[in-house]
């Protein structure tokens, strides 16, 4: 038997015989499978764009909490000596709601372009954040794993500030 030209080709085809042969009914399966399947690839994406955007917006926030820190330092060094305690004071308060661990040291280092490059008294606070802490992370750094690519949740957040402290004139 040769198909109609009012038939259309593909699975299109493929359907209108598996009608004609087993009626209606056998429609019902296969419409709930791709179902599944288009919600379960819907479901994997969402979750990778929520769960890396929330890795940014920590991202953001530690390294917000770090630069609080570091300006802590600088207010600190009005009264006359600089308290390195009070970065990581401010800088925990800043993001209370995350774990925090925090090291803040005084070092030199030498700004470029200035007084021929002498070196200055500054102040070096450094924020870091395990993610392994969040459940959607953990999911996702999971579903990573699985597909091959295990970079796309980093283990651990780490921020940065360094401020130059002005000595008395």
């Amino acid at each position: 038997m040769r198909p109609s030209r009012d038939v259309p080709a593909g699975p299109a085809r493929a359907r209108q015989r598996a009608v004609a042969r087993h009626g209606p009914r056998a429609q019902h399966g296969l419409a709930a499978l791709e179902f599944a399947l288009v919600l379960s690839a819907f479901l994997l994406l969402f979750g990778g764009i929520v769960g890396l955007g929330g890795v940014m917006w920590a991202q953001q926030k530690l390294t917000g909490a770090a630069t609080e820190g570091a300006r802590a330092v600088l207010d600190s060094g009005l009264n006359g000596a600089v308290d390195m305690d009070a970065a990581c004071k401010v800088a925990r308060e800043a993001a209370t709601w995350m774990a925090v661990g925090c090291a803040a040291a005084p070092r030199t280092c030498a700004w470029p372009g200035g007084t021929g490059g002498a070196a200055a008294s500054c102040a070096a606070v450094t924020l870091t954040y395990s993610t392994a802490d969040w459940p959607l992370l953990s999911l996702v750094r999971a579903l990573s794993q699985a597909l091959g690519v295990s970079t796309w949740v980093p283990r651990t957040l780490t921020a940065n500030a360094v401020v130059q402290i002005q000595e008395a004139l």
